[in-house]
């Protein structure tokens, strides 16, 4: 079978180890994914130091490219802004139903924050811009963690750390920022409700 010039080029391509690895990067970093959706690099409990490592990841890790905007997932009040070296530049945020504690969120790796502890956010509103702020690998992302009995750690702390996706319910949409409630009711009590830290794909999402 004859193979044509536009295919040899392509088999070429992939066969250089720099090249296929600096593609890898590129569809990382534009967070490549269907339209009304975001990209994850790194999920909840997986391991951080390779696979036999027992350290877990206590967040989930969504791509983004510098500067990306870093929004509120939920309405809250800001407890903490700061920085450690794993989380790098972070923000601490507490959610609340009827006064009483919801849970608290963890948003790493800002290049720039845009909030104050004490402040009362939205959802929605912008935390900052993304970065490589602390321990990132010089990927830039959006480490992003749920803690459902006290403020997240700013390193470690698989333990006190929930998986966020199972509270996440979809994207922020600008055109409809109160699409969501804040809190579901349930047999176990209020259960707080989560959009995504970063825009999703697509033109409903942008701003």
């Amino acid at each position: 079978m004859k193979i044509g010039p536009n295919r040899k080029s392509r088999i070429k391509l992939f066969r250089n180890p720099l090249t296929a690895l600096a593609l890898l990067y590129a569809v990382v970093l534009l967070g490549c994914a269907p339209e009304g959706t975001t990209k994850i690099l790194s999920y909840h409990g997986l391991p951080t130091g390779g696979g036999q490592s027992s350290v877990r990841h206590p967040g989930v890790d969504f791509a983004a490219l510098v500067e990306d905007p870093v929004i509120a997932a939920a309405d809250g009040v800001v407890i903490k802004v700061g920085f450690e070296w794993g989380c790098g530049r972070g923000v601490s945020i507490e959610h609340r139903a009827q006064e009483a504690p919801l849970g608290w969120t963890l948003y790493c790796h800002f290049t720039e924050i845009n909030v104050q502890e004490g402040q009362t956010v939205k959802r929605g509103d912008v935390l900052g811009t993304a970065g490589i702020s602390g321990q990132t690998g010089g990927v830039p992302h959006v480490h992003f963690g749920l803690c459902p009995n006290k403020p997240c750690p700013w390193q470690g702390g698989f333990a006190d750390n929930v998986d966020p996706l199972a509270f996440i319910v979809g994207c922020f949409n600008p055109a409809s920022p109160l699409g969501y409630p804040a809190f579901e009711t349930s047999e176990g009590g209020p259960r707080l409700v989560l959009t995504y830290p970063v825009r999703c794909t697509g033109r409903a999402h942008a701003q």
